[in-house]
């Protein structure tokens, strides 16, 4: 099994971060590889479909966190070469004040290429959405 950790700071408050990126459905409005979302399965199923025609991923939601600022979630098919992909986002403060911590993690198995490319292909996507945030967040 892999896995990925990857931390971003910002310097606004957790709850500014969360109505930003909480919502299963939200992640278009920061993520760039994500053109659009729909939910399905009373919104525990998000169909999402990939920027740049590159297919469509549907995920489910395994938890979810208002009050705590997290969601997990699985991957149930996608044209990515990763299997038993399980993920947890969630924005803290980790002793930081009005600043908050957005903290991507997942763990999955590459499946058809090298671990080496299958992390990459994920964090480049986090890094990605991170960098957006830094976008719509900077002064």
């Amino acid at each position: 099994m892999l896995s990925i950790r990857m931390q971003l700071e910002l310097k606004v408050t957790p709850r500014e971060v969360w109505n930003v990126i909480g919502g299963f459905n939200d992640i278009p409005n920061w993520v760039p590889a994500v053109e659009k979302s729909s939910l399905s399965d009373s919104g525990k199923v998000r169909h999402l479909t990939l920027a740049g025609d590159d297919g469509k991923v549907v995920e489910q939601l395994e938890a979810h966190s208002d009050k705590e600022h997290f969601y997990r979630y699985s991957i149930i098919s996608s044209p990515f070469p990763l299997s038993n992909y399980v993920s947890t986002l969630q924005v803290t403060t980790q002793g930081r004040g009005d600043h908050s911590i957005v903290d991507w993690s997942s763990y999955f198995t590459a499946h058809g290429v090298p671990n080496e490319e299958a992390v990459a292909l994920v964090e480049g996507v986090y890094q990605a959405g991170f960098d957006r945030l830094q976008e719509i967040f900077s002064d």
